[in-house]
């Protein structure tokens, strides 16, 4: 007989979720294929090695990106949203260690944003520099 009962209730499936998105970038550095961005989540690091975005890439990222809602008394609403990282990373995407499965799909969305960011930010901030 087949249990129609989930695996996880709502509050349990919520703290597995919590875990997941908190996580901080540790390094991110080009090596000879693109970049290995490195990720630390609550009990592991893990590392993400995507190809260098082209361009066009980071334009098609920040276009699909929302800006910022002003809420008013000097507080404002930064949404997400996940649909370009996770085109992104899919389209950049060579390898990640420290997951159980194998290719993108293995990869949590909310880490696949963080890893697209991390790379981003470390790319932007090389081109402003003149490198």
């Amino acid at each position: 007989m087949v249990s129609e009962e989930p695996a996880l209730s709502d509050a349990e499936a919520a703290k597995v979720t919590a875990r997941l998105e908190r996580m901080r970038a540790l390094d991110c550095q080009r090596n000879e294929t693109g970049f290995a961005v490195t990720l630390q989540v609550p009990t592991f690091e893990t590392i993400h090695h995507l190809a260098e975005p082209t361009a066009a890439e980071r334009l098609a990222y920040r276009r699909g990106q929302k800006p910022p809602v002003e809420l008013g008394c000097g507080r404002t609403l930064l949404p997400f949203n996940l649909e370009p990282a996770w085109v992104r990373y899919d389209c950049l995407f060579q390898r990640a260690e420290g997951y159980a499965g194998e290719g993108p799909g293995a990869v949590p969305v909310i880490h696949k944003l963080a890893a697209v960011r991390v790379l981003l930010e470390v790319i932007d901030s090389a081109e402003r520099a003149g490198f």
